[in-house]
């Protein structure tokens, strides 16, 4: 299929490869065309210049994210903490399974992507906090600042694109729940024979009763 590929995709994909090996820094419009067999004027042609490219790769993997967690957050039909669950999850996933190198250049290229960042990090907000909202109303979040809540969250998520390893001791779904696990319980966890008999599948409990 690589031979119907159109050219900025290709172009694109070869970007992907070049800036999550060498950095954006260290990667120029002429390696992007030799690996690609295609003009630097034809690279300039299409995105303008490196930054356009590097803009067009992130614009590509962010919409994937907030897509994919859009749909999980739609699922109205499921329990909320179950739903929030799924959400984590999804993200992880997104993040490893959708765009891995894409995914490090947005969290890494800290320097080349911070301007960029912001609205993604906004749309981001704005999905976890509308979920956080409804746990909090529901009991299950006794942290005030839920912006900071959100931020804390996103720091667990993105910080394994640092460390985690494909062929490290653990499956990439067993570290999943464990993360997924730390999120909603933190370091000492909820005793599981204190849950009640209905929540014990969502695997937590109110905190604090549910305001009014």
């Amino acid at each position: 299929m690589k031979g119907t590929t159109k050219t900025p995709e290709k172009l694109l994909d070869a970007a992907v490869d070049l800036f999550a090996a060498n950095g954006f820094g260290g990667t120029s419009i002429r390696d992007i065309a030799r690996l690609t067999g295609m003009t630097v004027p034809n690279i300039y042609y299409h995105f303008g210049n490196k930054e356009g490219l590097l803009i067009a790769i992130l614009e590509r993997a962010t919409r994937q994210i907030v897509e994919g967690l859009n749909q999980v957050v739609t699922q109205t039909d499921l329990d909320p903490l179950d739903r929030f669950k799924l959400l984590l999850k999804t993200h992880f996933d997104l993040l490893i399974n959708v765009g891995r190198k894409e995914a490090d250049i947005l969290f890494l290229e800290e320097e080349h992507v911070s301007r960029f960042r912001k609205p993604f990090q906004i749309e981001l907000m704005n999905i976890y906090r509308r979920e956080l909202q409804t746990l909090q109303a529901l009991g299950y979040v006794n942290q005030k600042n839920l912006t900071v809540l959100a931020f804390n969250i996103f720091g667990v998520i993105n910080w394994h694109l640092r460390w985690y390893k494909a062929d490290g001791k653990m499956t990439f779904d067993e570290i999943k729940e464990e993360m997924t696990s730390f999120v909603l319980f933190g370091m000492s966890g909820v005793p599981r024979s204190k849950l009640p008999r209905g929540k014990r599948l969502s695997g937590l409990r109110p905190s604090i009763k549910p305001h009014r």
